[in-house]
C-alpha cells in the first residue's frame, strides 16, 4: 500500500510539472528577437496557445505593465502591443515580460531580453595636429581620428564626407578610422570635413564639421618635380614659360661657347 501511495505520488507530482512546463512554453515573444535594440515607435508582438486568453500585460525590468493587450476576437492568440517606447527607461540590457490571462486566470509567461535606446550618441572628432592645412595633392592627406561615445550601445555606424571648396561631395568612407589624402585634395582652398554617426537603435547625431584648408597651386605637378619645397613647385609650376625660355636660352648660350671653342681649337692647330 505504501508503495502504491508513493507511486501515485510521484504521478501526480510528474503530472504536475509537466502541466507547468506546458504553460510557461504556451507564449512566445516574437519581436523583439534576443538582444535586439529598439527606438521611437516600435510593435512588440507575442503568440500564445492557451486557451480563452482574456488579456496580455507587457513590462520591462525598469517599467512595471506599461501596456495591456485586451483579446478582441474569437480564438485570438497573436497580441500585438504597439507603443511608443520613449516612455520606457532606456537600457543596454533589459527583460521583457508578457502574462497573458485566461477566463479562469490562469496565466502564461514569457521573458526576452533587448534592448531601449530613444538617446543619441555624442559625435566628435579631432585631426591630427598640422592637418587642418595641407598641401594640394598631399600623399599623407589627413587622419582623423573619432572620439564619438553612446551611453546604451558601443556598436557605432559612421558616415563621412568631405566637401570640396564649392560644397560639393568630393569623397566618402564608412570606416571608424579613414584617411583622405592625394585625389581627395586636388585642388587650393578651404575643404570641409563631416562625420554623422549613427548607433543600433537608428538614433543619429551629426558632428561639429572641421575645416581643412589646402595650399599651392592647381597648376603643381609633383611627379614631374618630385622632394622640391612647395614654394619652389609652386613657383615652377607657375613659370612654365619662363622655364621653357630660360631653358631654351641657356642651350643656345651652350651650342654657341661650344662652337665657338671647336673653331678656336681648329684654328690653333692650323
Amino acid at each position: 500500500m505504501e508503495n502504491k501511495n508513493k507511486l501515485m505520488f510521484g504521478v501526480l507530482l510528474f503530472s504536475v510539472l509537466f502541466s507547468l512546463a506546458l504553460v510557461s512554453s504556451a507564449i512566445t515573444i516574437d519581436n523583439p528577437i534576443a538582444s535586439e535594440t529598439v527606438s521611437g515607435t516600435y510593435s512588440f508582438n507575442a503568440t500564445t496557445t492557451q486557451e480563452n486568453v482574456t488579456n496580455c500585460t507587457w513590462s520591462t525590468t525598469a517599467d512595471t505593465n506599461f501596456s495591456i493587450t485586451l483579446n478582441t476576437s474569437e480564438c485570438q492568440t497573436l497580441f500585438t502591443n504597439s507603443t511608443i517606447t520613449t516612455t520606457l527607461t532606456d537600457a543596454s540590457s533589459t527583460t521583457l515580460t508578457v502574462t497573458c490571462f485566461n477566463s479562469t486566470y490562469d496565466y502564461e509567461t514569457a521573458t526576452r531580453t533587448f534592448s531601449i535606446d530613444n538617446t543619441n550618441p555624442v559625435c566628435a572628432f579631432t585631426l591630427p595636429l598640422g592637418e587642418e592645412s595641407i598641401e594640394h595633392l598631399d600623399i599623407y592627406g589627413v587622419y582623423p581620428t573619432d572620439a564619438s561615445t553612446d551611453a546604451i550601445d558601443s556598436s557605432l555606424t559612421y558616415a563621412w564626407t568631405l566637401y570640396d571648396p564649392s560644397s560639393n561631395s568630393q569623397a566618402t568612407s564608412t570606416s571608424s578610422a579613414p584617411t583622405f589624402a592625394e585625389l581627395d585634395f586636388d585642388e587650393v582652398g578651404e575643404f570641409t570635413l563631416a562625420l554623422t554617426v549613427t548607433d543600433d537603435g537608428s538614433n543619429s547625431h551629426n558632428c561639429a564639421n572641421k575645416t581643412i584648408m589646402v595650399y599651392g597651386s592647381d597648376d603643381d605637378e609633383t611627379t614631374i618635380l618630385p622632394g622640391l619645397p612647395g614654394v619652389i613647385k609652386t613657383f615652377v609650376t607657375d613659370n612654365k614659360s619662363i622655364v621653357v625660355i630660360g631653358g631654351v636660352a641657356f642651350l643656345m648660350i651652350l651650342g654657341a661657347l661650344g662652337f665657338f671653342a671647336i673653331n678656336k681649337k681648329k684654328s690653333l692647330k692650323k
